[in-house]
């Protein structure tokens, strides 16, 4: 009888021990203000891996909507058309920004706001991260706004963008400002290891880096800005002609302020703006 008994229990404890346990999720709402985020990705039509850290940058673009900025870079040894593709998507200013920010390990890898982190042994970044970075940098009050204005000629493609530079306090280190022309939904085969066959035929290529207005590292601004005292800087851009890409209607600008890196010895970026050249 005793061990009948014992043997009930057992079952007992055993069942109970399987019953689901109701898991309680928190969605986490990041805490969004002037601060806007850079994210700087490597990729190549050639990389399988690529594709994976692109859809987390869809995620997190997602979540923090217009704070997050990202430019897509196709350089290095990836960046290489596949079969059936159309388009090369190297461009100089491209390699210009592999060489300045340091070619990646491995690959996703991106950089944000073209800061070293603690315990990072470079700016390039593993897939992993991105999230706590992004959301680390995010709390992080902006010490200068970026405001943009545009004027563009769709009959001649040609055109001008102005940032407005508001310092939020007095700033007495070198800075620089980088324009640089993106395009979307460009529709053109992506090598990628988690579909049947390794790549697709139609995958659309967003963010793409196609020109750099500046320098690629940036123009100089200056070393010394009052607080609120409102600083113009004007390039003059010409879109060429559409031929399957260079779609006018998918292009944006963005420009982004950072620190000079042969004085300050660091290339963060202090503020980032973008602006769609047809409304």
């Amino acid at each position: 009888m005793s061990k009948l008994i014992i043997s009930f229990f057992l079952i007992f404890v055993l069942f109970n021990s399987c019953q689901k346990v109701p898991i309680e999720y928190h969605l986490v709402t990041p805490n969004l203000g002037a601060r806007k985020i850079l994210v700087e990705e490597f990729t190549g039509a050639n990389c399988p891996n690529c594709p994976k850290g692109t859809d987390q940058i869809k995620n997190l673009a997602a979540l923090y909507g217009e704070n997050l900025i990202p430019m897509s870079i196709h350089a290095g040894g990836f960046a290489v058309k596949i079969t059936n593709s159309k388009y090369d998507f190297v461009v100089p200013a491209g390699r210009d920004l592999l060489n300045l920010l340091t070619p990646p390990e491995g690959y996703p890898t991106a950089v944000i706001d073209r800061k070293k982190f603690p315990n990072e042994t470079g700016l390039q970044l593993f897939l992993p991260s991105w999230a706590g970075y992004i959301q680390s940098e995010s709390s992080i009050l902006p010490k200068i706004q970026i405001e943009l204005t545009k004027k563009y000629d769709a009959s001649t493609r040609g055109g001008t963008i102005t940032a407005q530079l508001t310092p939020l306090e007095d700033i007495n280190i070198p800075l620089k400002i980088t324009f640089a022309i993106l395009e979307n939904k460009i529709i053109d085969p992506q090598k990628d290891n988690r579909v049947s066959g390794g790549h697709l035929d139609n995958y659309e290529h967003n963010h793409v880096l196609r020109a750099i207005l500046t320098s690629s590292d940036g123009d100089p601004l200056g070393a010394q800005f009052t607080k609120d005292q409102n600083l113009d800087v004007t390039r003059t851009f010409q879109i060429p002609v559409q031929d399957g890409w260079w779609n006018d209607e998918n292009i944006e600008i963005i420009a982004f302020v950072t620190a000079h890196p042969l004085i300050t010895n660091t290339m963060e970026v202090w503020q980032v703006e973008r602006i769609k050249i047809k409304d």
